[in-house]
């Protein structure tokens, strides 16, 4: 995903347009639909996971277009060759456990969204997919103590975050010649 998009900026207005789910959890779940049978349009997303604005309301019809770009890059970066992808999460200014926290709840959404639209039983994921989805399940409800050493949290933060979103992309490469194959054969 572009950094363009001023995080904090998002996730003030998400938070005054009282979002249904956290702005990272709701990224998560666009994330883990796309993975998924059918990416969500923009509005099936929006829909979900925001409540709707007036149609005077300049706050809510800005964060809109804003999600509406979001929307269009994360499901671009997803099948970036130059791996492009990054999931919605605060920067290295907010607190330790904040971006932990925003880490959780990305996992979180992803794991909740994929389930529903992709791991029928019919489907066959890779032996390191299925133990990434695993490790996505265990991060999604790890806490973060304040007690942990800086360094060594920062670093196993820094890891975590990047093992989550090369693994995003890998469950979105091996599921879309399975969803495309599903497609193709005749009923």
């Amino acid at each position: 995903m572009d950094t363009e998009l001023d995080y904090e900026e998002l996730r003030q207005a998400a938070d005054e347009l009282e979002c249904n789910v956290s702005l990272n959890e709701s990224h998560g779940v666009l994330v883990g639909l796309a993975c998924g049978d059918a990416p969500p349009g923009f509005d099936q997303w929006y829909d979900e996971m925001f409540v709707m604005p007036e149609a005077d309301d300049a706050l809510g019809q800005r964060l809109r277009a804003t999600l509406k770009d979001l929307h269009a890059k994360t499901l671009a970066s997803l099948g970036d060759p130059d791996l492009g992808f990054h999931p919605l999460l605060p920067g290295d200014t907010c607190s330790l456990s904040e971006r932990a926290d925003a880490l959780a709840d990305w996992c979180r959404g992803f794991s909740y969204a994929l389930s529903l639209s992709a791991l029928q039983p019919n489907r066959v994921l890779s032996d390191e997919a299925r133990e990434l989805l695993n490790d996505l399940g265990a991060i999604a409800v790890a806490g973060h103590s304040d007690d942990d050493d800086d360094t060594d949290a920062e670093d196993a933060l820094i890891e975590l975050q990047e093992y989550v979103r090369v693994g995003a992309m890998l469950v979105f490469e091996e599921m879309q010649p399975v969803i495309a194959a599903s497609r193709n054969r005749v009923h």
